[in-house]
């Protein structure tokens, strides 16, 4: 018997304050070490949904670029599946300026490995089989090999920045070692994201303060047909960060023949010194609604050893939002 199953991967709304996740050329982009952690609660009103964990380590090097290391866990269908998945980084940066350019870029390519464990819980699980107006318990239809797997895959990125841009591209999901429940060997659909965007440090009197910013970008997503575009902007000055995104693509239809309204998306955060705490909620656009909850997270930053390349003046922090 052959059942098709369509499931998502781990997204989070701040993806800028988990760059782990979005592209290993990301891997130390600050002036010192960083260490991230980060919880995602997806339609908490509902029964058995999805709910996601992820904590990072990276470290910026002078001269040979930045290294970072990551675990993520999923838990859905109430603890029946859960994924973890723990991988290692490394980027590289190289500076150029031409005159055309007017301003010194860097080019950082990244490379990522990773291992992904998935188990599944039977007993957890409801499978339609298991429904029935009759009162009789059918049993479930699925016959595993193994609930408990093993899968091991690559990633590849490429990040140009310069003070005030940036611009870049991940291919996730290319196979190492695939497995699957059944035996069977099981190859997941390659995902390609873009990221970018621009910050404008506002004019003292003109609207808002001397130290304010304002923060453009954009993320689209591609996998396996399905696409997804996130689009928005931030307010930040030296402690506070608010922004408002539009997730979709509304003048496309999803798989299911609708509209890709996903949610709005309204972030805020606090920056201290050497840390730095995000929430964001996800306001519904489907037709799931209010009713699932939306989706709350929260992330924490905390930074160490920075400073240190300031002095060598060798090193430029890409200028993407904190969130």
């Amino acid at each position: 018997m052959n059942i098709n199953l369509i499931s998502q991967d781990s997204q989070f709304s701040q993806y800028y304050a988990a760059k782990f996740n979005l592209a290993p050329s990301f891997a130390g982009t600050t002036e010192g070490g960083r260490i991230t952690s980060i919880f995602r609660d997806q339609w908490p009103l509902l029964k058995s949904t999805f709910v996601t964990y992820g904590f990072a380590l990276d470290y910026a090097f002078p001269e040979s670029g930045g290294f970072g290391m990551f675990a993520m866990q999923d838990h859905s269908n109430g603890g029946g599946f859960v994924v973890t998945n723990v991988g290692v980084q490394y980027s590289y940066s190289l500076k150029f300026k031409y005159p055309w350019l007017h301003q010194i870029w860097h080019f950082r390519p990244g490379f990522q490995v990773n291992c992904i464990n998935k188990k599944i819980n039977l007993k957890n699980i409801v499978f339609n089989s298991q429904l029935s107006f009759d009162g009789i318990n059918n049993g479930n239809s699925v016959n595993i090999e193994s609930s408990d797997i093993n899968t091991y895959e690559t990633a590849v990125s490429i990040l140009f920045n310069s003070d005030i841009t940036w611009l870049g591209a991940c291919i996730n999901h290319l196979p190492l070692l695939k497995n699957s429940f059944s035996g069977e060997n099981y190859i997941s659909p390659v995902k390609f994201v873009s990221y970018g965007g621009v910050c404008l440090k506002t004019i003292q009197g003109r609207f808002l303060y001397d130290m304010d910013y304002i923060y453009f970008s954009y993320l689209f997503k591609y996998q396996n047909n399905f696409k997804q575009l996130d689009i928005g902007g931030y307010w930040s000055n030296k402690s506070l960060t608010a922004g408002l995104w539009y997730r979709g693509l509304p003048f496309f239809k999803n798989n299911f023949g609708e509209f890709n309204n996903a949610a709005l998306v309204l972030i805020a955060g606090m920056e201290f010194k050497n840390y730095s705490i995000g929430y964001s909620f996800d306001y519904p656009l489907s037709k799931i609604g209010l009713f699932s909850g939306g989706a709350h997270e929260i992330s924490m930053v905390y930074l160490f050893n920075q400073g240190i390349k300031k002095e060598k003046k060798k090193y430029k922090m890409v200028p993407s939002p904190k969130f």
